[in-house]
């Protein structure tokens, strides 16, 4: 008989900022009157939304066993 040995790996996960408030804010300021409208939503929406997300970095990766 074979005994399996059972090794458990947790994943760490965090909150983490994906990019800068700052300069989201700089850059819709700087728009020119020519860019295009969907530009200044994303950058509104960037802001709204926040800069957080929720990250999860694996221990290690998957063996292809």
């Amino acid at each position: 008989m074979t005994t399996a040995v059972v090794r458990q790996e947790l994943a760490v996960a965090s909150f983490s900022k994906v990019y800068s408030l700052d300069d989201v804010e700089t850059a819709l300021n700087d728009l020119s009157d020519g860019a295009s409208e969907a530009l200044p939503a994303t950058y509104e929406k960037m802001l709204k939304i926040g800069n957080l997300r929720f990250c999860v970095k694996p221990n290690r990766m998957p063996s292809n066993r």
